[in-house]
């Protein structure tokens, strides 16, 4: 059987047809449906990276943060006296004697760091004196906080008591005992 140059064109574009949708379905197809699936999953994964990003940002801050924390610990002295240094504050603010007591409290944290509180009561004291208090604390060096503060009125007209316990940080010693606890009172 013999074919007519007409029909052997069209068997040929026939066959350049079939080879061309075999190739689609063989190599085109799949690339282009892992393309579309790959920018599915990828969607979620940019945003999950984002967010990495943004944590890997906030630890590096706080990493940061507390190697300044550390620092300021360090320089300040070991032979730093945290009653002293309130008392001092104390009567900067006038507030000698208005403070009935202090008390002091040490804990370690771990190997390295003690925590230091210091509960100060006042009695019969002025809201501007407790802010100037409060405000000088606040302003030194050191690494000093306001754990907690209680504040009630006096017997006093427009007067108040006050209970503030005020910590600080500082570096162990080897040998130091594990927790000590120490009063002054004013007689």
């Amino acid at each position: 059987m013999q074919l007519m140059r007409r029909e052997k064109l069209m068997l040929v574009i026939l066959a350049l047809l079939i080879a061309l949708v075999a190739a689609y379905q063989a190599r085109v197809k799949p690339a282009i449906e892992r393309v579309a699936t790959l920018e599915r999953v990828l969607g979620p994964k940019n945003e999950s990276l984002s967010a990495l990003r943004a944590r890997s940002a906030e630890y590096l801050a706080l990493k940061d943060e507390i190697g300044r924390i550390r620092e300021k610990i360090q320089k300040q002295t070991r032979d730093f006296d945290i009653l002293s240094f309130i008392e001092d504050v104390g009567k900067k603010c006038g507030l000698s004697e208005n403070i009935v007591y202090m008390n002091l409290e040490t804990a370690p944290i771990n190997d390295t760091y003690v925590g230091v509180s210091v509960e100060v009561k006042m009695e019969n004291v002025a809201l501007q004196e407790v802010t100037e208090f409060l405000l000088r604390l606040r302003s030194t060096e050191a690494m000093i906080g306001v754990k907690s503060l209680r504040i009630k009125l006096a017997r006093e007209g427009g007067l108040l008591d006050v209970v503030a316990q005020v910590s600080t940080l500082s570096l162990t010693e080897a040998g130091s005992s594990a927790s000590q606890v120490g009063a002054i009172s004013r007689l």
